[in-house]
């Protein structure tokens, strides 16, 4: 799902967040002003014993606030940056500024609760008589500074996760959320026991991280070995890029649009002799469009058939959850590089450039660019390449509506890298131009 952005509301709520923050301090102070003022009046006598650790709690308290602060401003900074320039940097910059000001407010937590254990125990053994004078103006100062350190960090949490959200696709997935509430509460947990030298909450800390380690670490995702993947997919395309070879199909293939067929989700490329220029008409598509189609033609020499990235290219759209015709290519140069880095592992690096009626693509680590690999040999690169590269040509064509050609690839064996080049083309009485 796409969260809405709406830039007015979230600014609200990061202004909303620093003016909270700013509120803490203000009744912090107000606290300060009494013990430090009125509670002599109340048989308060002052010792170092008490006044040390008051200030030490009240100065980290200030301390974190104040750090606090700056960070909320900083993220308003980049959120406005964001605005106005839509990178993801400056998004990404802005949500981690808000968490970790909410982490300060967490912290600084303790020291308030610090605070409230040695104005209600410690300054009785001191003189101190209670009044319910200055015990209602104390509570009230307390239970409000309090408050709003705890909403100011719920708040920049909850800011966090939009203005990171809003950019991109979020996917609720419940295990990996299960294991990031695990960990992060066993984090916690661990800082304070080392704050309250506690055992117990060390215990418990160890626990939260050691379940949260595992659920992270543990799915149900099933995977194979990368030299079975390529041993099986080399092997094919090879077999298939010789036979074509040698019936004289050596030009460029051309990756055709759901509009030259009646099933929207065929993918479907088209190979000619050397030299040819010609593309087939929605007359010529044969009436069987399901399953595996291979089809030959004789004038002009020709072939029409599935390619091989055609199942790669439909597992994209069902794990984006879209179909590619109802998209354009800003769409899959936005959400491609998640999709291929982080939800199916495929490559290291994709970076995807659009000038024009040309897409230009660069990819790293791919599972399909090993220097072993028979699927990004340079005799294969003439025809389809590598079943993403496949994968890839379908899909720009079913986004644009157009047919692509691809025009060119080179690999970095060493550096494991590999760029390739996809024109989009205009067809106009079965002769293809650029757009």
């Amino acid at each position: 799902m796409i969260i809405p952005f709406k830039p007015k509301i979230v600014l609200t709520s990061l202004f909303a967040v620093l003016a909270l923050a700013a509120l803490s301090i203000f009744f912090l102070r107000r606290i300060d002003n009494l013990v430090n003022i009125d509670l002599y009046h109340y048989g308060l006598t002052f010792d170092y014993s008490w006044a040390d650790q008051y200030w030490a709690n009240t100065n980290l308290f200030l301390y974190c606030q104040t750090l606090a602060l700056i960070l909320f401003g900083n993220s308003i900074a980049f959120f406005f940056s964001y605005t106005r320039n839509r990178n993801s940097f400056s998004s990404t910059a802005s949500s981690l500024l808000l968490c970790a000001g909410a982490g300060l407010d967490i912290v600084s937590i303790f020291f308030i609760f610090r605070l409230a254990s040695i104005v209600n125990k410690d300054l009785y053994l001191y003189g101190l008589t209670f009044s319910d004078e200055w015990y209602t103006a104390y509570s009230l100062n307390y239970s409000l500074s309090l408050l709003l350190v705890v909403f100011a960090g719920l708040l920049a949490l909850a800011s966090a996760v939009i203005v990171y959200a809003s950019t991109r696709r979020a996917r609720i997935m419940p295990t990996k959320i299960l294991n990031s509430i695990l960990m992060a509460n066993g984090t916690l947990a661990l800082a304070l026991s080392i704050v309250l030298s506690s055992s117990i909450l060390a215990l418990v800390g160890l626990g939260l991280l050691f379940w949260g380690i595992t659920f992270a670490y543990v799915g149900t995702s099933e995977h194979v070995k990368r030299v079975v993947l390529e041993t099986t997919v080399s092997s094919q395309m090879a077999v298939l890029s010789n036979m074509l070879k040698k019936r004289g199909f050596e030009a460029n293939p051309v990756y055709l649009p759901p509009s030259y067929f009646r099933n929207s989700n065929i993918y479907t490329v088209y190979l000619q002799e050397s030299g040819s220029t010609q593309l087939p008409s929605p007359e010529m598509t044969p009436d069987n469009q399901s399953g595996f189609l291979f089809e030959l033609f004789e004038n002009p020499k020709a072939v029409l058939m599935t390619p091989p990235g055609a199942e790669l290219a439909q597992l994209f759209e069902k794990t984006l959850k879209t179909s590619f015709d109802k998209v354009d290519l800003k769409y899959l140069q936005k959400n491609l590089p998640e999709l291929l880095i982080e939800e199916l592992e495929i490559t290291q690096i994709f970076e995807m450039e659009i000038e024009k009626n040309t897409i230009h693509l660069r990819t790293f680590g791919s599972v399909f660019s090993n220097p072993t690999s028979q699927t990004e040999q340079p005799n294969i690169w003439s025809l389809f390449g590598s079943p993403l590269s496949s994968a890839l040509a379908c899909s720009f064509a079913k986004a644009t509506g157009n047919p692509v050609m691809r025009i060119g690839s080179k690999i970095d064996v060493k550096g494991k890298s590999v760029t390739a080049e996809y024109v989009i083309l205009q067809s106009e009485h079965r002769i293809f131009h650029p757009i």
